[in-house]
């Protein structure tokens, strides 16, 4: 809600843009149950939310087009070492909503600067005294330019399904947000939306594990509502088969891609 494209950035734009913000944010304070006040959030006297900071930046229209949506996660420690831990690719769809992930391996050419760019930016946040796993986004363009998008100082969407994935020894793997046909309530839930064979098979033949089960909570009278929404992973032995466990549980068990 907080983001607007502008085709030109003017005065006029931009304030009709902070405008139309509010607006929206409104409509969604109004639509979910929420103990929190929009006009605590967003004094009407006030340019800006509490706590939140307007950034204008180049859209990513503006360059040429991207070829990998690249995450790649470090560790900080106190004695001042920077471990690189592993790349992944964050899967998207055309309209650019978050589906996932995978495991990557960035080309020979910009592996380098790639690493450089990620050193640098785990150094900065170790400056300021933040010590543990941290994600930093890229933006690896078609012409091998790369573009950091963001710095993640925690534990991150790619951070536990690498985790699960190394401890499984999975030689390939996928991450995916996914909407079953009925709330999950349990883990039982889980099992009969992907099938006994994937939920309690094993690496070489096909293995699904779930990552975490969406909750929502009426704030006004603390109950828990189930959510048919939930985040899993598919491990195998090939990138063919890992696929194809995607689309098994799509197609035939009925699951939907996206959150």
């Amino acid at each position: 809600m907080f983001v607007r494209h502008l085709e030109k950035i003017t005065e006029e734009s931009v304030m009709s843009g902070i405008a139309s913000i509010r607006e929206g944010a409104k409509d969604s304070f109004a639509r979910r149950e929420s103990r929190i006040e929009f006009k605590a959030f967003w004094p009407s006297n006030s340019l800006t939310p509490k706590g939140i900071s307007f950034v204008i930046e180049s859209d990513v229209r503006n360059t040429s087009d991207i070829a990998v949506n690249l995450n790649t996660q470090l560790m900080t420690y106190k004695d001042g070492e920077i471990r690189l831990i592993k790349h992944t690719q964050q899967v998207t769809s055309e309209t650019g909503e978050f589906l996932g992930s995978v495991q990557h391996l960035p080309a020979k050419a910009i592996k380098e600067a790639v690493e450089t760019q990620a050193m640098r930016a785990a150094k900065s946040v170790m400056d300021k005294k933040y010590f543990g796993v941290l994600g930093v986004d890229m933006f690896v363009l078609q012409n091998n330019e790369i573009y950091m998008t963001e710095v993640n100082a925690r534990p991150n969407s790619c951070t536990f399904p690498t985790i699960v994935a190394d401890k499984r020894s999975a030689p390939e793997w996928i991450s995916v947000d996914v909407s079953a046909q009925k709330p999950i309530r349990k883990l039982a839930d889980f099992v009969a939306a992907v099938g006994k064979d994937l939920a309690y098979g094993n690496v070489r033949d096909g293995l699904v594990v779930p990552l975490a089960i969406h909750t929502y909570v009426n704030s006004q009278e603390g109950v828990v509502i189930p959510s048919p929404k939930f985040k899993m992973m598919a491990m195998a032995d090939s990138v063919s088969k890992r696929d194809e466990i995607i689309d098994e549980l799509v197609r035939i068990r009925g699951l939907k891609r996206g959150d």
